[in-house]
């Protein structure tokens, strides 16, 4: 059996090809959605995407590769979301403007809601299976992007990476996952601010950065969001078996 998904037959069918992938995972995340990963089957979601099952087949390999293809156009979304919430946002290149474009585009996918909250109702299997998104890209790429902001001073230094990077998943887990044991759930619309507030005060050095620091913050962001978009567009594709589309 194939390992990985075969890909398109031929350039000219790359965009077709993409789009069907596309009808495809679709009806996999509404099924996995609608009745949890143990339930969705090749046959229920060839029916919905309006394909034969053998078709299926010829763009993933097995069961596992179709749902590993969901997660990571999941995680590409969210990473594509956040790196353009930010770019809108002026002022945002900051780590608690990622951390906020973030839980608004987890708002808006609740498959990944499930995947952060490791939801095995829904996941089953697949709750272990990929990177909790904690973190555009992943966690070690935040972990990377901290790292280089504490080297240059731009983010408290009296704790190292690691232990900040702790704390601000502590943070957003802590907020995502903790709403149904509160007597009165945080309002989603004041949920992406309260996260960012606190991971800027757990993040502050104890003095105002000076233009030019935060001109340097501004791009170390810029830059690990498009290495974490650039990453999470190859993982996704290899999942997906799309090639990059070349001239005809």
């Amino acid at each position: 059996m194939r390992t990985t998904a075969p890909g398109p037959p031929g350039r000219r069918d790359v965009r077709a090809w993409a789009e069907r992938t596309d009808r495809i995972l679709d009806r996999a995340a509404e099924s996995v959605l609608a009745v949890g990963h143990s339930g969705t089957t090749v046959e229920a979601v060839a029916r919905g995407a309006g394909v034969a099952k053998g078709t299926i087949y010829l763009h993933f390999p097995s069961r596992e590769a179709l749902f590993t293809a969901v997660l990571r156009r999941e995680r590409l979304a969210l990473v594509t979301a956040t790196a353009e919430g930010v770019a809108a946002d002026a002022g945002a290149a900051t780590p608690h403007g990622v951390v906020a474009a973030s839980v608004r585009a987890l708002q808006r996918r609740p498959l990944l809601g499930a995947v952060l909250r490791r939801d095995a109702d829904v996941l089953g299997r697949l709750a272990g299976s990929e990177p909790v998104p904690e973190m555009p890209g992943t966690a070690r790429g935040f972990a990377a992007y901290l790292d280089e902001l504490r080297e240059a001073g731009l983010v408290r230094t009296d704790l190292p990476t690691a232990e900040l990077l702790a704390v601000v998943a502590a943070v957003l887990l802590g907020f995502l996952t903790t709403g149904a044991l509160l007597p009165a759930p945080v309002p989603p619309d004041r949920l992406p601010d309260l996260v960012a507030g606190t991971v800027e005060r757990a993040l502050d050095r104890g003095c105002a950065l000076a233009p030019a620091d935060v001109a340097r913050t501004a791009r170390i962001t810029t830059a690990y969001l498009a290495t974490a978009v650039e990453q999470a567009t190859a993982a996704y594709r290899l999942a997906a078996g799309i090639a990059a589309e070349g001239p005809a």
